[in-house]
């Protein structure tokens, strides 16, 4: 892997089943504090590109090489697996329950969220009764906090696509402030003015390929 980056990925093949291709000799690196923007319309591969980061999924060919000791976290509103006839704040303490997070850094958190008001509405409504922008909202507080190692890494897919204009801004400042060495990864549909705010970088898949943006 080249120096200071924390993931290389070289050659990527993917297809589902019997598909063919989506992605076809994908290269990407990615430095130790880069904010890289993935752009693409629906179908081309944004989501499925992270999750071969991840690990969920597994290319047909090629390698994925992450830094030793990498701490990933993904925020996925189809992910969310939260307990409908729990409460926002029931479902994260089951959460957290079951990390290694201390209670002392889960109060820590909270209360750095305490502004968000999207968020507040969402620790005290049933996750059955949850907007869509709820969901998404407790998902992005799990994937932008809790990190314990030196090299880590937030997988956020389109994290802006659901919230109100207040809490776009709220997670837009997250972003900005999390710490020097933590990279991300984040998808859009197109260079928006809140990926322009945050990321330092910023490619679109074309044609099963990473290319850069016009």
């Amino acid at each position: 892997m080249p120096p200071n980056s924390i993931l290389y990925l070289d050659s990527i093949n993917f297809s589902y089943a019997a598909q063919s291709l989506l992605f076809s000799e994908i290269k990407l690196e990615l430095k130790s504090g880069e904010r890289l923007a993935i752009l693409g319309g629906n179908g081309v591969g944004k989501t499925t590109l992270l999750r071969l980061v991840l690990g969920f999924l597994t290319p047909a060919s090629g390698v994925i090489v992450k830094a030793p000791a990498l701490q990933l976290s993904y925020a996925n509103i189809e992910r969310s697996g939260h307990y409908p006839t729990l409460t926002g704040f029931e479902n994260l303490a089951l959460w957290r329950a079951l990390t290694n997070i201390s209670p002392a850094q889960f109060k820590e958190a909270l209360n750095a969220w305490k502004d968000c008001s999207l968020f507040q509405k969402a620790l005290v409504a049933k996750a059955q009764s949850f907007s869509t922008g709820m969901s998404s909202i407790l998902a992005l507080f799990k994937a932008l906090n809790f990190f314990d190692s030196a090299q880590t890494l937030a997988c956020l897919d389109e994290p802006w696509a659901h919230l109100d204009q207040s809490a776009q801004v709220f997670i837009s400042n997250k972003i900005k402030s999390a710490h020097g060495q933590c990279s991300m990864i984040i998808t859009g549909h197109q260079l928006s003015e809140n990926i322009h705010t945050v990321c330092s970088r910023a490619l679109q898949i074309e044609g099963g390929k990473l290319v850069s943006c016009h």
